[in-house]
């Protein structure tokens, strides 16, 4: 039993020391909880900071887009203003106009009546007339006239008239012009109200779009800030729950050491009186050959000791119990110890991120603060180029408005309501394909084209077939990068695998002959050159495939009244020759040239024999085209550009069929107006 008591007694030392431990580790948790705490309050207090600039941004920006809509609101009611003066200008130059008329027809009417009077002087009749009558006046005071000279009263009469009338239209004409002076002085104040006023509706409408983009970047930053402290603030929810476990560990401990003491207290009792019953028996062992009382004794004493080894049993029994008890402490407060390091590790990371996020903070803000100081300044320098060219071409930009303000009143149509809800389309900026699906059919996407190709570089990726679900029931545009247009105003993309993507509106610059420019013009070829085609149906629909397969042979035959091209002189002969270029959304480009015909533009002749083979899988998104050049004998020793022609795949015919040519700015005028191709095309297979 003493063993015992000595085992107990080093157990009750070891719960001591791991509750030191504990107490020690539960410190350091308290220190990591209360640095969890403090970071998510800054966090917390950070968004709620972020949140309120956003909402002031936004604001802001509500603010910016109202004085943008009163200027735009005073810009318009300056031109109509000016539109009035201009209307009361037209009508007093249509009146001058119809003065002046007026006065040319009656110099005209007084010039014949003048004509007249003098044939009427000279005429025999008035002659004698006017002798009779002048007798006649000798002899009597009121001498009678002939018909003559009635003729020649009324025809002076009817001059005085004229003259009279010519006078007043000469005053009228005067004071129309006075009057005409005066309104164009006030339409031309007026302009250049409304033209002041333009400019500083566009300044307007431009800062209500920079306040609108800051509110948005703002409002960006706020959520980020949001998923930052929710962060640490479930951070700190663990850390506080790590420490309140140890804590409960650590009552738990205290517990199991209250009752080891107890234990090993007891044990040390039981073993006291083991002891004294061991001198006891000793003593009566002694006598026991003497004393038969003394035997019965010893038996119940045997007896005693029997039952404290049982309670010496079920002691040690409850001592294991404790043991194990120990041990599952010891493991709790292990795990408390990973959790404690596992909050540092976390709290260490959060702080990192913290002063990241300050760091990128302040690197946005100066980048920022850089821009908008460039645009300033980029703004100023171009109000001042634009302010020196308003003053040199003032009248003439009044004019050119003026013209254009007439030609739009004269094209100005009542637009129906449903119409006007039909063709009204918003552009919203893309995010994540579900909201873009969960957005009205009245809303569109933009997007550039270099940034579109390396989105979506696969057509058959998720990317790609996103964009064609959601152009099965919405708008999408591409126009070009700004920052190659800025450059090169002659730059196109290849518009086949945006149409092939379902894109409705693709942007090109058709200033300049390419090869796209080439596709653009035979894509919307069909549908009579309406300028609407519509797309294929597997574009328009779900679950549908392809089913526009075929194979096609085109034979170029001869061709006619071939012009030469700009980089010959006029007159020079041509050395034709025919390319055949097939151009698709899934398959490499096709290509074929014939051989050269030399100096003949009039009737070169090719009778092609084999002919140009090509497959497509989608007939009506395929472009078949034509090109003529003159073989590379240009003043410039490159081969020159005659005509050329595009068309559909699907809208091709078989048999022989004339292709008629266009020159680059895709127009059959002057020496364009009768050049054409004979080609001979048969359908191999497909529908």
């Amino acid at each position: 039993m003493r063993e015992d008591y000595n085992q107990m007694q080093e157990r009750v030392v070891k719960l001591k020391e791991l509750l030191l431990q504990m107490d020690k580790s539960a410190s350091s948790a308290q220190n990591v909880v209360s640095t969890a705490v403090t970071e998510a309050n800054i966090s917390e207090k950070r968004a709620v900071e972020t949140e309120a600039r956003a909402q002031r941004a936004a604001k802001a920006s509500a603010a910016d887009r109202v004085v943008a809509d009163d200027e735009t609101h005073r810009e318009e009611i300056l031109e109509k203003e000016a539109s009035v003066f201009h209307e009361k200008l037209r009508a007093s130059a249509e009146k001058i106009d119809a003065m002046q008329q007026e006065m040319e027809r009656s110099t005209e009417e007084l010039n014949k009546i003048q004509d007249q009077i003098k044939l009427i002087e000279n005429s025999s009749q008035y002659l004698s007339e006017r002798e009779e009558a002048s007798g006649e006046e000798k002899k009597i005071s009121s001498p009678s006239s002939g018909k003559a000279m009635a003729k020649h009263a009324k025809k002076v009469q009817e001059r005085n008239v004229i003259g009279e009338n010519i006078k007043q239209l000469s005053v009228d004409i005067t004071r129309a012009e006075a009057v005409r002076v005066g309104i164009h002085q006030e339409f031309e104040g007026k302009a250049i109200a409304w033209k002041e006023q333009a400019n500083i509706a566009a300044k307007a409408r431009k800062q209500a779009d920079r306040s609108s983009h800051l509110a948005e970047d703002l409002a960006s930053h706020a959520e980020e800030e949001r998923e930052a402290a929710n962060l640490r603030r479930i951070a700190r929810e663990r850390a506080q729950s790590s420490v309140s476990s140890s804590g409960e560990n650590r009552e738990s401990l205290k517990a199991q050491l209250k009752t080891a003491e107890k234990q090993a207290q007891e044990a040390k009792l039981k073993a006291d009186e083991a002891r004294l019953e061991e001198k006891h028996l000793s003593h009566y062992n002694d006598n026991l050959e003497n004393n038969d009382h003394l035997e019965e004794n010893l038996q119940h004493r045997k007896e005693d000791r029997d039952e404290a080894l049982r309670v010496y049993e079920g002691y040690k029994v409850t001592q294991e119990a404790t043991d194990a008890k120990a041990s599952e402490a010891r493991r709790l407060f292990d795990t408390s110890e990973s959790v404690y390091k596992d909050a540092m590790r976390n709290a260490s990371k959060e702080k990192v991120f913290q002063n990241t996020q300050k760091h990128n903070d302040r690197k946005v803000i100066i980048k920022f603060n850089q821009s908008s100081l460039a645009c300033n300044k980029a703004e100023h320098e171009l109000e001042k180029v634009r302010y020196a060219q308003s003053l040199v071409d003032e009248q003439e930009l009044i004019v050119q408005r003026a013209k254009e303000y007439m030609d739009k009143t004269e094209r100005v149509a009542e637009i129906p309501t449903s119409l006007a809800k039909m063709t009204f389309l918003n552009t919203t900026k893309f995010r994540a394909w579900p909201k873009s699906f969960a957005q009205a059919n009245t809303n569109a996407h933009s997007f550039a084209q270099d940034v579109l190709e390396k989105k979506i570089f696969d057509k058959e990726s998720s990317d790609a077939k996103k964009l064609k679900e959601f152009t099965m029931e919405h708008m999408c545009r591409t126009f070009p990068p700004w920052r190659t247009t800025n450059n090169r105003s002659d730059l196109n993309y290849d518009p086949m695998y945006q149409w092939a993507l379902g894109c409705q509106l693709v942007a090109m610059n058709s200033s300049t002959f390419d090869k796209h420019v080439l596709q653009a013009d035979g894509r919307f070829r069909s549908n009579g050159s309406s300028g609407y085609v519509l797309k294929p149906s597997f574009l328009r629909h779900l679950n549908l495939l392809n089913e526009d397969k075929a194979t096609w042979n085109i034979k170029v035959l001869c061709g006619a009244y071939l012009p030469s091209p700009k980089t010959k002189k006029l007159g020079a002969r041509v050395n034709p020759y025919v390319k055949v270029s097939v151009y698709g959304p899934t398959k490499e480009e096709q290509h074929f040239t014939t051989e050269v015909v030399n100096s003949n533009g009039i009737n070169p002749v090719w009778d092609d024999k084999t002919g140009f083979e090509f497959s497509c899988d989608v007939q009506a998104m395929s472009i078949l085209a034509f090109s003529v050049w003159d073989k590379g004998r240009s003043d410039n020793g490159r081969d020159g550009l005659i005509g050329a022609a595009a068309m559909p795949v699907s809208c091709i015919r078989e048999g022989y069929r004339s292709v008629v040519l266009f020159d680059e700015y895709h127009s059959r005028v002057g020496a364009h107006a009768f050049s054409s191709l004979l080609v001979q095309a048969t359908k191999r297979d497909g529908r």
